[in-house]
Protein backbone atom coordinates (compact mmCIF):
# COMPACT_ATOMS: atom_id res chain seq x y z
CA UNK A 1 0.00 0.00 0.00
CA UNK A 2 1.35 3.40 -0.94
CA UNK A 3 0.67 6.75 0.62
CA UNK A 4 0.87 9.91 -1.39
CA UNK A 5 2.17 13.00 0.31
CA UNK A 6 3.58 16.20 -1.03
CA UNK A 7 6.94 17.52 0.12
CA UNK A 8 9.47 20.04 -1.04
CA UNK A 9 12.78 19.22 -2.71
CA UNK A 10 14.67 18.91 0.55
CA UNK A 11 12.57 15.98 1.72
CA UNK A 12 12.83 14.34 -1.68
CA UNK A 13 16.63 14.63 -1.63
CA UNK A 14 16.74 13.24 1.88
CA UNK A 15 14.61 10.19 1.03
CA UNK A 16 16.52 9.59 -2.19
CA UNK A 17 19.87 9.72 -0.39
CA UNK A 18 18.50 7.43 2.28
CA UNK A 19 17.44 4.93 -0.38
CA UNK A 20 20.88 5.09 -2.02
CA UNK A 21 22.57 4.55 1.33
CA UNK A 22 20.46 1.48 2.08
CA UNK A 23 21.06 0.02 -1.37
CA UNK A 24 24.81 0.47 -1.04
CA UNK A 25 24.83 -1.03 2.43
CA UNK A 26 22.98 -4.05 1.08
CA UNK A 27 25.53 -4.44 -1.73
CA UNK A 28 28.36 -4.15 0.79
CA UNK A 29 26.74 -6.80 2.95
CA UNK A 30 26.32 -9.22 0.04
CA UNK A 31 29.88 -8.62 -1.15
CA UNK A 32 31.26 -9.14 2.36
CA UNK A 33 29.52 -12.52 2.58
CA UNK A 34 31.07 -13.52 -0.76
CA UNK A 35 34.51 -12.40 0.40
CA UNK A 36 34.20 -14.33 3.67
CA UNK A 37 33.27 -17.48 1.76
CA UNK A 38 36.23 -17.03 -0.61
CA UNK A 39 38.63 -16.42 2.26
CA UNK A 40 37.39 -19.50 4.11
CA UNK A 41 37.87 -21.57 0.95
CA UNK A 42 41.40 -20.20 0.53
CA UNK A 43 42.22 -20.97 4.14
CA UNK A 44 40.95 -24.53 3.71
CA UNK A 45 43.04 -24.93 0.56
CA UNK A 46 46.10 -23.48 2.29
CA UNK A 47 45.68 -25.86 5.21
CA UNK A 48 45.75 -28.76 2.77
CA UNK A 49 48.88 -27.36 1.06
CA UNK A 50 51.39 -26.99 3.91
CA UNK A 51 54.46 -26.54 1.67
CA UNK A 52 53.35 -23.08 0.50
CA UNK A 53 55.53 -20.13 1.55
CA UNK A 54 53.92 -17.42 3.70
CA UNK A 55 53.34 -14.05 2.08
CA UNK A 56 55.71 -11.14 2.63
CA UNK A 57 52.95 -9.15 4.36
CA UNK A 58 52.40 -12.00 6.81
CA UNK A 59 56.13 -12.27 7.52
CA UNK A 60 56.36 -8.53 8.20
CA UNK A 61 53.13 -8.71 10.21
CA UNK A 62 51.51 -6.12 7.98
CA UNK A 63 48.41 -8.15 7.30
CA UNK A 64 46.01 -8.23 10.19
CA UNK A 65 43.41 -10.72 9.09
CA UNK A 66 40.69 -11.01 11.59
CA UNK A 67 38.77 -14.23 11.72
CA UNK A 68 35.45 -13.05 10.31
CA UNK A 69 32.50 -15.32 10.27
CA UNK A 70 29.17 -14.94 8.59
CA UNK A 71 27.41 -14.46 11.90
CA UNK A 72 29.60 -11.52 12.92
CA UNK A 73 29.09 -9.87 9.55
CA UNK A 74 25.36 -10.45 9.61
CA UNK A 75 25.12 -8.93 13.09
CA UNK A 76 27.16 -5.90 12.03
CA UNK A 77 25.12 -5.18 8.92
CA UNK A 78 21.82 -5.89 10.64
CA UNK A 79 22.68 -3.15 13.12
CA UNK A 80 23.45 -0.82 10.23
CA UNK A 81 20.18 -1.70 8.47
CA UNK A 82 18.28 -1.22 11.71
CA UNK A 83 18.95 2.50 11.48
CA UNK A 84 17.96 2.69 7.78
Amino acid sequence: MFHLFFVNDNYYFFFRLHQLLCERLLKMFQQSLRLIEQENQELNENNSQRNRQPSVAALLRLSNRRKLTKTKTIIFFSLLFFFC
